[in-house]
């Protein structure tokens, strides 16, 4: 039911932020619209090979986090829409930040890129 999927979500929120990974309690249109503006500096002349060129995220603490940020945003498609679009811009910062994970970081990709197109 939706209620176990936004009980497994809360639980994850939790083990992010112990990963000093935070979210809003509740994710509004102005949280994505702050993302979008946040980020699209960074995306600014980016292409597939300069991000395939970015060092190899190494970082455990950010490698666990993206793991958790994958399963939220799936988790989240039943329990907050919003949630949903939002953990992917997060997940695109720590690649920018500490590098490209092909497991993680590519979905992170497409789901920002959906969430580009619906509120930009």
């Amino acid at each position: 039911s939706q209620a176990q999927y936004a009980d497994a979500s809360f639980g994850i929120l939790i083990v992010l932020s112990s990963f000093g990974e935070s979210f809003p309690e509740e994710v509004t249109e102005s949280h994505l619209t702050n993302e979008i503006h946040a980020i699209t500096p960074m995306l600014e002349g980016m292409t597939k090979a300069k991000m395939l060129n970015l060092s190899t995220m190494t970082d455990i603490i950010k490698l666990q986090a993206m793991k958790f940020m994958d399963l939220l945003t799936s988790l989240s498609i039943y329990s907050s829409p919003m949630l949903m679009h939002l953990v992917p811009f997060r997940m695109t910062k720590l690649t920018f930040s500490f590098g490209f994970n092909d497991q993680y970081s590519v979905p992170g990709l497409v789901f920002m890129s959906q969430a580009l197109l619906q509120y930009s």
